[in-house]
């Protein structure tokens, strides 16, 4: 049984959940102003250039920080999320394209085999 100047596990709270203006725990907390100029650079870099620069890093640590530019870089799970949200939207995107081709070519099909259906009856029918 915990003693009176030990809080019980039950007294303990979980901290709360962090957003990614305040993951920061090496360096000057970031700004708004930072975050831009980080998604800025991010989205310059491309998601290839981002995995690249975050396979160069020398840890898995999240806190780590990312060298993207000339000044301090987000931390690694800033730019590990925007990696992940961007994947996510590129493929988004693609299997959205990808069916919007399927029914084009479904409309095509249906419509040269209407277009073709005078010139081939004779012949089927005899």
């Amino acid at each position: 049984m915990p003693s009176e100047s030990q809080p019980s596990m039950l007294d303990k709270r979980r901290p709360p959940m962090r957003n990614e203006m305040q993951i920061l725990t090496i360096g000057p907390k970031a700004t708004e102003a930072d975050v831009k100029r980080w998604r800025k650079t991010l989205e310059g870099l491309g998601l290839e250039g981002v995995r690249s620069r975050l396979m160069r890093t020398t840890s898995l640590d999240l806190n780590e920080m990312v060298e993207i530019d000339e000044e301090w870089g987000p931390p690694r799970k800033f730019v590990e999320d925007w990696l992940t949200n961007t994947s996510a939207r590129e493929q988004r995107r693609e299997t959205r394209r990808f069916w919007i081709m399927v029914v084009i070519g479904t409309i095509a099909a249906v419509a040269s085999c209407v277009a073709a259906w005078p010139v081939v009856e004779p012949f089927i029918r005899r």
